[in-house]
């Protein structure tokens, strides 16, 4: 249990103070009245022991209305609260008549509203000490972590997912004077206050930073509406979660979600459904890899509809209508398939049932099960089309391809730790079932590492780690009463894991209406590769150090240069790999030739490069390589 180490910290210890002398005066004069002992609210943990979610005290202003004993006390109390706190004077005169033995003046006034009020010197006003809520990361997965209420008690996010966890049972207790006649409270032993229990999450902050971060570049790049990213490991421990919406584009930017829009949002999945259909057709024994099929230059009808390829082609083997994310050719190969055969495969993805991933308003999704499954209904299911999915059903079942085969629930809280400090709770994988066999798994993992060497997704490759993935475009379903779909917004996406021959992570980027061209490999897949470099430098493990083939051993580990911000780093002597990480940490987009490491590069080391410039890096090799595509800085 040393992951939780940091969880068993000294607790926050909140107690409910009431101002002395004049608080003391009014617990005479009310003859042992009952109060509230506040309890300290769970804290929040990321994976390492950072604190997510914490405690701080509250000021907050009650009184006792009938300790205005005349009616010109009382109207002055009351113009006094209409213009500090708001409202009317005749409102806060009716709010004294309907509670005159207690009211909240204001509950966690801010400082201002406080030395305001403490400048009063009203005998009828006290003051007390609240447990608040405060979150030391700032918004970093704030929309993930979710809010609380005046009360403390959870309203969206994982706060209110995990409440019944984290939430604290205040106490009662009497107030009394002791002999000399200094206020104490006196706990009723049946209604002892009781902390709430700590949450350690799968989340790494570091990881959620990262993908906020990225995800924001793009977006904004790309000018879409929005976004959105999940990260997770192959059995389902979610590593970084988070949804970006671009304030100038959407109306709702800025404020919080009720929701978390990549668990709960509804979309078309498009060209990435192609990846589970190519997995049932093999799994079925309905295709060989060297099965070719002519994909009528671009347009073919199904029925009575016409579908269409972004790019005509001709005769497609199996291996290449998936890397070319052909809609024509994986079409024509779905008609192999019997259609409840499809559906199975399909259910059997987890596609069409909740994830049960814990938050509000999870949505099943909806798969098609017609009574009669025509050509264009396996047609437009092969194609991502006529079905609804969330990116957390997306990114779960295509970790299959990366962890073996299976479908694991996907998961963030890792423990619970009572306020004494002990774990009492551990979550670990959970597989639901296997829907893939080996040999299938291992055919279509070479596919998808194909599709990012020479396929939809070019603009996805990377000389620091290899990455496995389909993209996706699908057109948006219109939201308004004429049925089909906009002609011109899209879902752009990106799934896929690396690195590839060793998968330890899975994820999807998604963007919703990019402006420009909006192929997921071109606006979504080069956010994932960036995510996937930034995170290799944190884990070196994740990275492809190459071989240098005079030595057949690992390039001599360099030191990271000193960087400065604003200007190129010196990356010479470096292995490609962390120089193009240590440079794309700065902000900077790489071009690289070669392998091994760096021998020269442009600009120089020291040069003035503002965030989003080119550096040229050339690596020592052995043989020619060919040049990686030219990437998009986003």
């Amino acid at each position: 249990m040393g992951l939780f180490w940091a969880v068993a910290v000294a607790r926050l210890a909140q107690v409910q103070i009431i101002e002395h002398g004049r608080a003391v005066e009014l617990a005479d004069r009310q003859a042992q009245g009952w109060v509230t002992i506040p309890a300290a609210r769970g804290q929040i943990f990321d994976r390492n022991g950072t604190i997510l979610a914490t405690n701080q005290p509250r000021t907050t202003f009650a009184a006792v209305p009938k300790q205005w004993d005349s009616k010109r006390a009382r109207n002055r109390a009351a113009e006094r609260l209409a213009s500090v706190v708001g409202g009317t004077r005749a409102e806060w005169l009716k709010k004294f008549d309907q509670s005159p033995q207690f009211i909240y003046v204001q509950r966690d006034a801010d400082p201002h509203t406080t030395l305001r009020i403490r400048g009063w010197h009203d005998e009828a006003i006290f003051e007390l000490e609240e447990p608040g809520r405060r979150y030391p990361a700032g918004s970093v997965g704030r929309e993930l972590l979710g809010r609380v209420d005046i009360d403390n008690r959870g309203i969206s996010g994982l706060e209110q997912a995990f409440d019944s966890i984290l939430a604290d049972r205040p106490g009662k207790g009497r107030v009394r004077l002791d002999a000399t006649r200094q206020m104490y409270i006196d706990p009723l032993p049946a209604a002892l206050a009781k902390d709430g229990s700590d949450v350690v999450l799968t989340l790494d902050l570091r990881w959620q930073e990262i993908a906020e971060q990225e995800l924001y570049r793009a977006v904004r790049n790309k000018r879409a509406r929005g976004g959105g990213v999940i990260l997770m490991t192959p059995k389902g421990e979610i590593r970084a979660l988070a949804y970006y919406a671009n304030d100038s584009l959407d109306a709702g930017a800025g404020r919080p979600h009720p929701r978390c829009r990549p668990v709960t949002d509804l979309f078309e999945p498009g060209s990435t459904f192609k990846s589970f259909v190519a997995a049932a057709l093999l799994g079925e024994g309905q295709v060989q890899l060297t099965d070719s099929i002519y994909a009528d230059s671009g347009v073919a009808r199904f029925d009575n509809r016409l579908i269409n390829d972004s790019k005509p082609h001709g005769w497609l083997t199996f291996p290449q209508s998936l890397i070319l994310s052909s809609n024509i050719a994986i079409a024509k190969f779905a008609q192999r398939l019997d259609g409840e055969d499809l559906y199975r495969w399909t259910r059997d993805f987890g596609f069409g049932e909740p994830v049960r991933f814990g938050l509000a308003a999870e949505p099943s999704g909806v798969i098609p099960h017609p009574h009669r499954w025509t050509v264009l209904a396996k047609a437009q299911l092969a194609m991502g089309h006529s079905l609804s999915v969330t990116p957390l059903q997306v990114v779960s079942a295509f970790a299959a391809f990366a962890n073996g085969g299976g479908l694991y629930r996907p998961y963030v809280m890792a423990a619970v730790v009572d306020p004494k400090g002990d774990t009492v709770t551990t979550q670990k994988p959970h597989k639901i079932r296997h829907p893939i066999p080996s040999p299938v798994v291992k055919t279509v993992g070479e596919l998808l590492v194909r599709v990012v060497s020479e396929g939809t997704a070019k603009y996805a490759q990377s000389k620091a780690i290899t990455l496995a993935g389909k993209t996706g475009t699908a057109q948006k379903v219109r939201e308004d009463d004429v049925k089909g779909y906009y002609a011109d917004r899209y879902i752009a996406s990106f799934v896929g894991y690396f690195p590839a021959d060793d998968p330890q992570v899975v994820g999807i980027v998604y963007l919703d209406e990019p402006r420009g061209t909006p192929d997921g490999g071109v606006t979504a897949a080069p956010a994932f590769r960036d995510m996937a470099e930034r995170l290799a430098a944190i884990d070196p493990e994740l990275l492809d150090y190459p071989v240098l083939a005079e030595s057949g051993e690992m390039p001599p580990i360099c030191p990271d240069p000193t960087p400065v911000e604003g200007y190129v780093p010196d990356l010479e002597g470096l292995p490609l790999a962390r120089a193009v990480v240590f440079a794309s940490q700065l902000g900077y987009a790489v071009e690289t030739r070669g392998s091994g490491c760096v021998v020269a590069q442009s600009p120089e080391g020291g040069t003035r490069l503002p965030e989003g410039g080119v550096v040229h890096l050339q690596a020592r090799t052995d043989q020619p390589t060919p040049a990686v595509p030219a990437r998009e800085s986003i």
